[in-house]
């Protein structure tokens, strides 16, 4: 992926892999950046000011990425995650033939038991003969776990799993990551996004001095773009 940035001469070229981090040294550049970026992304602005090109072609940043400015608030919408859980089980179950079948089967004399209740009952009252499999999954109240947990680490790794488990294809774009971590827990997610084969930027107006990100990229206050020489 290519990155072009107005006021640079030289394309940037950027892999979207957790050990890639974009730093820009000059702040008021960073967050003139940062911001330009956020509404790209949050509110569809368009702009040749900030490109990012994929194959040759312009990516559309509003619906390809997500921006990360504050980690307290994450984009994890309890409903959204209600409705992606249950289609994810119900396409599941629709793989799993067999226990699909069983499971409506038991629907069936569940329903079955019900009507002839009702028909006891010396008032005339009427259900629907048949219940499918996500009725089911909707009456049984699936919804995220409460997390027991307000360490910022584990917060970020449920982000992870939440991204990974129901595949949401986004590039994730994160303003100032390492600023929040120490170098071991930096690490721990790094290892964690690569296991989950998640597509992240880091940007930052720091640099790091570490091998943790191994492709440090690196505009200066002087607007001039290197890689820093790695320390053995």
């Amino acid at each position: 992926m290519r990155l072009k940035i107005f006021g640079l001469e030289e394309e940037i070229l950027l892999s979207i892999d957790c050990s890639t981090i974009l730093v820009i040294e000059d702040i008021n550049f960073f967050t003139k950046q940062t911001l330009l970026l956020d509404r790209m992304i949050n509110d569809k602005y368009e702009t040749n000011e900030l490109v990012f090109i994929e194959h040759d072609k312009k990516i559309n940043v509003s619906k390809d990425f997500l921006f990360i400015s504050d980690l307290y608030h994450l984009p994890l919408d309890p409903k959204k995650i209600v409705t992606k859980a249950i289609k994810l089980v119900s396409g599941i179950l629709n793989l799993e033939y067999e226990d699909k079948n069983e499971i409506e089967r038991h629907l069936v004399q569940c329903v079955n038991i019900i009507q002839n209740v009702l028909l006891d009952i010396d008032f005339e009252l009427e259900s629907n003969d048949s219940i499918d499999v996500v009725e089911l999954l909707k009456d049984m109240n699936i919804k995220p776990k409460t997390q027991d947990t307000f360490k910022l680490i584990d917060i970020l790794i449920y982000f992870f799993d939440y991204i990974a488990t129901f595949d949401i294809d986004k590039k994730i774009v994160f303003i100032n990551l390492n600023l929040y971590f120490d170098e071991q827990d930096l690490q721990t997610i790094l290892t964690y996004i690569q296991y989950k084969k998640i597509n992240v930027l880091f940007l930052s107006n720091m640099r790091y001095n570490s091998h943790i990100f191994e492709n440090q990229i690196v505009i200066d206050k002087d607007y001039y773009l290197y890689r820093p020489i790695k320390n053995n």
